[in-house]
């Protein structure tokens, strides 16, 4: 079912590897295996110094490898847009591991909408989920694209490297007013996250760099100082759990340099598109139902990734946000704009914290989940003691769907 050389292929699987000969080389073997049934290649992109010794085809799938010159990051899989004509492309990591499953069901959803710009998979590392911090944002191990809508975006920043060129991909789509839709079927894409050649330190300095970027290119203006406090004091924390100081200093030193490379391709999202990007449109609705609650004491299940956003809504609204919780330690003795985080351990149950968190005149409280990632905000629905959302449509939109839900201690 391979393409041949004067086909087109339906699909071309694009996987970026940087010194890891042995990891990629498994990618490539899995992936063939999964694509073999349909018009597909693999185009392998080196970004390191090491050869990869690719065989020309692998169970009937061709494969093509380019070395780069040098590392350009997560920017190389844009060669994919001028070499390949294919209909659709899928980004890979290289130790990252896709089933047939998931492949035909990601076909079927394109086919279903001409307007599905991406399509995102559940992603899972040692049996446990891994997902975007902002569930309006594809994880970047593993995602698909429609060639065309890749290419009217401008592809993947090419000042990024590597570390958040998923938001900067996801705000341009929706900006373009393309979809980017989670597949519910299939098997979750297996995430080995091979830490060979990952250095914190550098992590943490074009986390920061790339995030300050983007913030001063796409948010409103009066959205970008709250944010942009909220990621520094994020990666801060991170930073101290890592003991990666040096990179979240690092960080710092750049501030000038992303800022004005940030105003230099300003291009602002529109107003619905980022309130949806930010939650603070489910949010809105939610607050609607909020106020049909006798108590306007607030809990916060998550810290997220905008959590100065949701609480100036919250407050303007005239709720009073009493605390939030969260599963990571770096969080431990944290306040955010002087409301405690408090750092859940494994054996805690609502019952056993709600001591702690009540009001002095013995109110009730509202318990909010769904600012978080998708994958915790699945933890946050089982600690409320109901059921997580199980998704009954094969796909969800990653911008309109809503993943918000409200529970109080009384209940």
């Amino acid at each position: 079912m391979h393409s041949t050389p004067t086909t087109p292929p339906l699909l071309t699987v694009v996987i970026l590897t940087r010194n890891r000969i042995e990891r990629c080389l498994d990618c490539v073997k899995h992936t063939a295996h999964s694509i073999r049934h349909i018009p597909s290649r693999i185009l392998t992109i080196n970004n390191g110094g090491s050869p990869v010794p690719l065989p020309q085809t692998i169970d009937g799938v061709p494969c093509r490898l380019i070395n780069m010159e040098r590392n350009m990051g997560a920017a190389a899989r844009n060669i994919a847009l001028t070499e390949t004509n294919s209909e659709l492309l899928l980004m890979l990591d290289d130790d990252a591991y896709i089933d047939q499953a998931s492949i035909d069901a990601m076909i079927t959803a394109f086919r279903s909408d001409s307007h599905i710009g991406a399509v995102a998979f559940q992603i899972e590392n040692d049996n446990h989920e891994e997902s975007c911090l902002l569930p309006s944002v594809f994880h970047g191990c593993a995602c698909a694209f429609r060639s065309k809508a890749l290419a009217r975006i401008g592809g993947y920043p090419s000042d990024f490297l590597y570390y958040g060129e998923e938001y900067s991909v996801a705000f341009r789509l929706y900006q373009a007013e393309y979809k980017i839709v989670m597949l519910n079927v299939g098997t979750k894409v297996r995430h080995a996250r091979d830490t060979k050649g990952r250095n914190t330190n550098r992590i943490i300095r074009l986390l920061i760099s790339n995030n300050i970027r983007l913030w001063f290119s796409s948010l409103p203006w009066r959205d970008i100082s709250p944010v942009t406090s909220d990621t520094l004091k994020r990666y801060a924390l991170v930073a101290k759990k890592e003991q990666s100081l040096f990179g979240y200093y690092a960080g710092l030193a750049l501030l000038p340099v992303s800022i004005i490379r940030g105003l230099r391709y300003r291009a602002t999202l529109k107003e619905n598109i980022w309130n949806r990007i930010s939650l603070l449109h489910h949010l809105e609705k939610a607050i609607t139902m909020l106020k049909t609650e006798s108590t306007r004491d607030i809990v916060i299940c998550g810290v997220g990734k905008f959590p100065s956003l949701w609480l100036n809504l919250l407050t303007k609204r005239g709720f009073r946000v009493k605390a939030f919780l969260d599963h990571n330690s770096c969080w431990q003795n944290q306040f955010i704009r002087n409301i405690p985080v408090h750092v859940l351990n494994e054996q805690e149950t609502l019952e056993s914290i709600l001591p702690s968190l009540k009001t002095s005149n013995g109110q009730h409280l509202l318990f909010l989940a769904g600012l978080s990632s998708l994958s915790e905000n699945k933890l946050w629905q089982i600690f409320l003691d109901k059921e997580a959302n199980n998704a009954t449509s094969e796909v969800s939109d990653l911008l309109m769907d809503s993943h918000l839900s409200i529970h109080s201690s009384l209940s």
